[in-house]
């Protein structure tokens, strides 16, 4: 029964523990919003931003050296003396100009000795020449000659030939047609002969009449003057052909001792022929032997007129020039700056790139161009070249020596003539540009994990969360390409205030916000 009673006492102990906690807990709470409401309830201060458009760039500042277009430095190409300076600085000089004359009298004696030689050898030259031309002309009548022998068998002896015995052979055919005709009269005469022995037979039986035996001793006699017609033809054929025969070995014998003749000629011309052309190979020899001495000579009359040349320094290119370093009689060595020209028509600025800055830069890129110093005149110009390959920077820049450094080049739009060679200029490289965007305060940009929002001030003075999406940045500003209109109000949280939805915010150096403002 007492232990009954014991914890009985113990559950109402632990019952009314619990219930002074829990009543704790409520007042507590209930002070924390109480001091929260009536907290959120104070307008908190802000500064205000109002959304407008505006140009962006985005930009890269960099220094750079000025220099003329085709800027050059001269130098002594060997050891000498000034011997003449023909321009004065500031001078403006067309290419080839001669600007400075070194001294050497031994190559310039050198020079006229060869130029003699030189004379005297082309003297030889033409008179070789015009003993090639003589062995030419010579070379040209022997092979005339030559032809003209070669071609003598279209003469009537030679051609007659054929016709001859085209002759001959009709001769022959035509005697073989008349024994023909002798053999048929033979025939004929055979056969009227052996008729009238038969005939006279007869007429001694008495069997024919006499008129009948004359008319085949008429026959047989007619019969005989055919054959002697017959063979009279054939033996005045044979007659014509053997004349044919022996006119045929005239023309033959004629033909013989022409081409004896004519190879004799032809002989001696071919002969003749191969006496001008060796003629015409020596004189031709001697030709190639004079020009190639000549040439020789040529050679090294060039070779001494470069090393004077050498000694005369002449403009590269059209421009002025800038500064001159040595004086009439200075003896200078080999490499040592005698002379600076540029072209003051176009002016440019050679510059070092970070690589990071490099991958950025392109051609045309747009550029402002400053003389470094107070209330500086700005000039515009355009990305002119980038190199393709980087290199360590100087070990004397500390800075840099150890950063990659990639060279450019920038082309001001029009000479400014303000811009001294050799000095320090700013550079201010337009990257990207945006024009007439929605332009924002970095500052008021907020971020939410990923996301980006501004605290947008409605009529009612009070803030919300509005998302926005961020296009070009620049170093102070950026571009708001969605979520806020022209016009639209944003606050921006002072170092100590915190904003949350719906607070009601009021301007540093005003009164809390309202429909009115």
């Amino acid at each position: 029964m007492q232990q009954l009673a014991k914890e009985k006492y113990q559950s109402g102990v632990k019952w009314l523990t619990w219930s002074a906690v829990l009543a704790v807990v409520s007042v507590g709470g209930w002070l924390v919003y109480s001091s929260r409401f009536q907290e959120s309830s104070q307008p908190v201060e802000v500064r205000l931003l109002t959304v407008e458009k505006d140009t962006l760039e985005e930009v890269i500042n960099q220094s750079g050296t000025v220099e003329l277009a085709e800027q050059q430095t001269l130098k002594a190409p060997a050891d000498g003396t000034i011997e003449s300076i023909l321009v004065e600085v500031g001078d403006f000089v067309n290419a080839g100009k001669r600007l400075i004359v070194l001294r050497d009298p031994e190559a310039q004696t050198k020079l006229e000795d060869h130029q003699l030689q030189i004379q005297q050898q082309e003297i030889a030259l033409t008179e070789a020449k015009s003993q090639v031309t003589a062995a030419q002309e010579k070379l040209k009548t022997a092979q005339e000659e030559v032809e003209r022998l070669k071609n003598q068998d279209n003469r009537g002896s030679r051609t007659s030939i054929p016709a001859q015995k085209l002759a001959i052979a009709k001769q022959e055919l035509n005697l073989t047609n008349l024994r023909a005709d002798v053999t048929e009269a033979q025939e004929d005469l055979r056969v009227a002969q052996n008729k009238l022995a038969t005939d006279e037979k007869l007429f001694a039986k008495g069997f024919i009449a006499e008129n009948d035996l004359q008319s085949q001793k008429d026959a047989v006699r007619s019969a005989q003057a055919k054959l002697r017609s017959a063979q009279l033809q054939v033996s005045t054929a044979l007659l014509e052909l053997k004349e044919q025969n022996l006119a045929l070995e005239k023309i033959e014998s004629d033909l013989t001792k022409e081409i004896v003749e004519e190879e004799s000629e032809l002989a001696q011309a071919e002969a003749s022929l191969q006496e001008a052309a060796a003629g015409l190979q020596t004189a031709q020899n001697q030709v190639r032997q004079n020009a190639i001495a000549l040439k020789k000579l040529q050679l090294e009359r060039q070779k001494i007129q470069q090393e004077l040349q050498e000694n005369v320094i002449t403009a590269p290119v059209a421009g002025q020039v800038l500064d001159i370093l040595v004086k009439k009689g200075a003896v200078v060595q080999q490499s040592n700056v005698l002379l600076v020209q540029g072209n003051p028509t176009e002016e440019k600025i050679k510059l070092q790139l970070s690589t990071l800055e490099a991958s950025k830069v392109k051609a045309q890129q747009v550029a402002r161009i400053s003389i470094i110093g107070p209330n500086p005149e700005s000039y515009t110009g355009r990305v002119e070249e980038i190199s393709l390959l980087a290199n360590i920077g100087s070990s004397d820049d500390s800075s840099n020596s150890s950063q990659a450094q990639v060279p450019a080049i920038i082309r001001l739009d029009s000479p400014t003539g303000n811009l001294i060679p050799g000095s320090q200029v700013s550079i201010e490289i337009v990257i990207e540009q945006a024009e007439n965007v929605l332009a924002l305060d970095t500052e008021a940009i907020q971020k939410d994990e990923e996301e980006s929002f501004v605290w947008l001030v409605d009529e009612q003075g009070k803030v919300s969360k509005q998302p926005v999406t961020i296009g070009l940045e620049e170093l102070t500003a950026v571009e708001i390409k969605s979520g806020l209109t022209e016009g639209s109000r944003v606050a921006v949280p002072t170092a100590d205030s915190t904003l949350l939805p719906g607070i009601q915010v009021k301007t540093v150096d005003s009164e809390q916000l309202s429909v009115e403002d």
